[in-house]
């Protein structure tokens, strides 16, 4: 975790990278506890633009587990991942929509948060005219936002 608060930019991109895969690879309770949650929100916030995708991939893929859900939420993971939908890259903009999708998944304190923070919005924009794979996520996070009738 030190890489990714301490190193270099570049260092700090690939350690995002890294726990990217380590969540992916499922084991990401072990990513949560070990501290690694923090970090990768604060580099989807204020990272490089490198670094903004590899965070959203790993918060993408962390957020698939109860335990690392209510840290992301804890950590204020919310509000960053709604910003990479609306302002980031054609890559950040998919990953922060599944992380999104993920996050509402199981969770009404989660929907209502995600819907707080302008999610819906910026997910229905993404829907109705991003690439194919982030109306897909966008969709599915939209979804998953309506199971409970959560709306902004």
């Amino acid at each position: 975790m030190k890489l990714v608060i301490n190193g270099t930019e570049k260092l700090k991109e690939y350690a995002a990278w890294a726990l990217g895969s380590l969540a992916a690879s499922s084991i990401e309770s072990k990513v949560a506890a070990a501290g690694g949650v923090e970090p990768l929100v604060k580099l989807a916030r204020s990272g490089t633009a490198v670094s903004k995708e590899y965070a959203a991939w790993a918060l993408a893929s962390l957020a698939e587990e109860t335990q690392a859900k209510v840290a992301i939420v804890a950590a204020g993971g919310v509000g960053p991942l709604v910003d990479l939908v609306r302002d980031g890259t054609e890559k950040q903009r998919e990953f922060a929509a599944l992380a999104l999708a993920n996050l509402a998944a199981n969770s009404v304190e989660n929907r209502v948060d995600i819907a707080a923070a302008g999610g819906v919005e910026v997910l229905v924009e993404l829907a109705s005219g991003g690439t194919a794979t982030q109306m897909e996520c966008a969709a599915w996070a939209l979804g998953n936002l309506e199971v409970k009738n959560i709306r902004s």
